[in-house]
């Protein structure tokens, strides 16, 4: 994979909105993801991977060698049609959701027809942060991903009375990275209407030691 000149920012883009496939060269992010998991229903699963296999069939190596595609979970049902979709277009960079150990990395690397992919981490839950340092040790992985949506969806509380323990989770995911030499990915903000308030979380996240944030 090709690397860009800065890993500040990692923009999400739903693949079922091929709409949005046209603006990207007008995005100011370092990284795109284009999105199979979280941002797609289950019934447009199918039409967001026909989109990507469109959009990267018609656009030079050069180009797409800059992307990068999140997969559906191990678990999930739509996991193997994307390894294929992986797999037919030779995409050398995939974000894996809710990693919980190394285990996973290693069944999803021997059903990848390529070498040398290389996968950013994401770690939603806390028997990923259990395994936080072996994952993150893996020779795979380039980068580790934080997110606290997932991690707090259980939570009856509201994600600014988890202030405390944010802190605590992103400096554990911090350290880790940190000690493996990865890049470190801060959790999206909520707040994505409010533009002072997101530049008062990136000024914050890049003082606790962050290298990115994903939006």
């Amino acid at each position: 994979m090709s690397q860009l000149k800065a890993n500040r920012s990692f923009h999400f883009i739903p693949a079922n909105k091929y709409r949005l496939f046209s603006r990207i060269e007008l995005l100011a992010a370092d990284h795109i993801i284009f999105d199979l998991e979280d941002s797609v229903p289950d019934s447009e699963k199918n039409d967001a991977r026909n989109n990507l296999r469109d959009f990267f069939q018609h656009n030079p190596p050069k180009v797409i060698s800059d992307f990068h595609v999140r997969i559906n979970s191990i678990n999930s049902n739509n996991f193997v049609e994307d390894i294929k979709l992986i797999n037919d277009l030779k995409i050398q960079s995939l974000v894996i959701p809710k990693v919980q150990s190394v285990l996973q990395i290693d069944n999803i690397e021997k059903m990848l027809n390529a070498n040398n992919i290389k996968f950013i981490a994401l770690i939603e839950d806390y028997l990923g942060l259990i395994s936080l340092q072996n994952i993150t040790n893996h020779d795979a992985i380039w980068a580790v991903g934080l997110g606290l949506e997932d991690m707090y969806s259980n939570f009856r509380v509201e994600n600014n009375k988890l202030i405390k323990l944010s802190a605590h989770i992103r400096y554990d995911v911090l350290k880790a990275c940190k000690a493996s030499n990865k890049l470190s990915i801060d959790t999206i903000s909520n707040e994505f209407y409010d533009t002072e308030k997101i530049k008062n979380e990136c000024i914050e996240v890049k003082h606790f030691g962050y290298d990115s944030k994903f939006s």
